[in-house]
């Protein structure tokens, strides 16, 4: 049996995460993030995926579209695929997603892979519909729906398992998006578009995004009074995205950023809604310790690569493991149904060293140990 697998590259997608633009969607965001020194990583991200696939799964002859949005990634890695279609335009838009995500599917593929983010999944649900089986590849800066993996090396397990023939269900994956031009301005708003179908392979995809519940607003004070209590004037403290985050912001007067990257020293901010490239300049250059505090997202569990990709892979190596806490209530810890974090840097060899017990803060002065792991991928070596 030969697997049919359509390959589709939203080529911008996850520009924007890095140069703290809190999204890739439109030709402006992608202008300002290339002028801010920010690089596509989609490419990248499926080549890795694609050198991920077992050996065991040959079986597959690969369609895709000419260039960047798929030809390309296929011949890096020595696969020469059928090419059958390319975008109207330089750079590609998401009409020319939408346009050959249809001719894709018109050649009779058995599932399409397809890299990006919420917004790409958009695109790929106006084309596609709930016709034919979808696996998200994880590349952009905002991954809310239930469709992609939880990483490209999940993906390319995903593929493989399919490739070896082994039965898998299908289930309906929730898409969903968010308004970028409120999301800029801190207020969050999605907006549910319709399901898709995925493979339902254990543990490989991601949940949808699972948001804040009622009656946390005391344990998230508490949370933050603790991160206030150890503060050190003479150390940096990185605060990743979220209201978890933010509550310490709050608690302190000082007036942070919800969805973007904060610097505090001491108790005073530092810098506000930092990008990648600006925060390791200030890291590297620093002979102040650091702390990084990051939330987890609730539903999925990943604690890196969604929505915080300001806080890149060459930044987690610099501060160190040790120098990372999660901080996470207890029933944020309950919505993960007993999986690990994960850890998604674009980095797989920091991903892999990462892996083991986390300190995570859930309550006043009150810690735990929390597993991140790679626990679907050594289950399905």
């Amino acid at each position: 049996m030969t697997l049919r697998v359509g390959l589709l590259i939203n080529p911008w997608a996850g520009i924007g995460g890095p140069a703290g633009l809190k999204g890739s969607d439109g030709k402006d965001v992608v202008e300002q993030a290339l002028a801010r020194g920010a690089n596509p990583q989609s490419q990248q991200r499926v080549q890795q995926a694609l050198k991920s696939i077992p050996a065991i799964a040959i079986a597959i002859q690969w369609l895709t579209v000419a260039g960047d949005m798929g030809e390309d990634a296929c011949r890096c890695v020595g696969i020469d695929p059928l090419v059958i279609g390319s975008a109207n335009s330089q750079p590609s838009t998401a009409a020319d997603t939408e346009r050959l995500a249809k001719l894709l599917i018109t050649h009779g593929i058995d599932v399409l892979l397809f890299a990006g983010g919420d917004g790409t999944a958009r695109d790929i649900y106006r084309a596609v519909g709930s016709r034919t089986p979808v696996i998200g590849l994880p590349a952009g800066v905002k991954m809310h729906s239930g469709v992609y993996a939880v990483s490209p090396n999940a993906a390319a397990l995903a593929i493989a398992t399919l490739a070896r023939g082994e039965a898998v269900a299908v289930q309906h994956g929730e898409v969903r998006d968010i308004d970028e031009v409120a999301f800029r301005s801190g207020i969050v708003k999605t907006r549910f578009y319709g399901e898709m179908l995925v493979p339902a392979v254990d543990e490989l995809l991601q949940g949808v995004k699972s948001p804040g519940q009622a009656g946390e607003e005391d344990v998230l004070l508490a949370i933050a009074d603790t991160i206030v209590e150890q503060l050190d004037d003479d150390t940096l403290t990185v605060l990743g995205p979220g209201s978890t985050t933010m509550t310490i912001c709050q608690q302190l007067g000082i007036e942070g950023t919800l969805l973007g990257v904060d610097v505090l020293q001491g108790s005073s901010l530092l810098h506000a809604d930092i990008n990648e490239a600006d925060l390791f300049s200030l890291l590297s250059q620093s002979a102040a310790p650091v702390m990084i505090f990051l939330t987890a997202i609730g539903g999925q569990g990943h604690i890196v690569g969604r929505g915080n990709q300001q806080i890149s892979a060459r930044i987690l190596r610099l501060v160190g493991r040790d120098r990372v806490c999660i901080l996470a209530s207890r029933q944020k810890l309950a919505s993960l149904a007993g999986k690990p974090f994960v850890i998604d840097s674009g980095d797989s060899q920091l991903d892999e060293a990462w892996a083991g017990p986390m300190r995570v803060i859930c309550d006043y002065r009150e810690q735990i140990l929390y597993p991140l792991g790679r626990r679907w991928e050594a289950e399905h070596e």
